[in-house]
């Protein structure tokens, strides 16, 4: 058995012009402020993993926020201005570029360099980044999911027509 249900909204394009009208700009800027949030929180998270010999690599996780530039050899390919809108956290700078070395670990190798022909050991994985990544991200969707909400019940509640 189907059921039609018929409802009569007053006001409906008026409502939906300003939809159109207001909502990208208000959507914008609530999703820009979850975003930063997010960062902010993810950053907080890693810095509690991460593993601590100097603080150094610790000290380089940071969130960069929109139209900022990211610090050198905080990711491959060097540093890069994050787009409107986005937020970029990163591990490691100038002076620490060993992230990847302590998320992902190292394999056994013949060393180079200073001490030529020696063994390393290679290294134990200390996961920081992509853990506190999975922790972070289902709050971030929910915030994101609010931001969306509120910039409509903001932009529907608004007196201009």
């Amino acid at each position: 058995m189907a059921v039609a249900v018929s409802m009569k909204v007053r006001g409906k394009d008026r409502l939906r012009a300003k939809l159109q009208r207001l909502l990208p700009e208000a959507v914008f800027e609530e999703m820009t402020a979850a975003a930063i949030d997010s960062g902010n929180e993810m950053v907080m998270t890693a810095k509690n993993f991460v593993p601590v010999d100097t603080g150094g690599l610790r000290d380089s996780i940071a969130a960069t926020g929109p139209g900022e530039t990211t610090p050198p050899y905080s990711q491959p390919g060097g540093s890069m201005t994050v787009p409107e809108g986005a937020v970029m956290v990163t591990a490691g700078d100038t002076q620490n570029r060993i992230a990847h070395l302590v998320e992902y670990g190292t394999a056994p190798h013949i060393n180079q360099g200073l001490y030529p022909g020696t063994q390393h050991p290679g290294t134990h994985p200390q996961p920081f980044f992509w853990p506190a990544y999975r922790i972070v991200r289902p709050r971030h969707q929910r915030r994101a999911n609010k931001a969306l909400r509120d910039a409509i019940k903001k932009v529907g509640s608004t007196g201009d027509g």
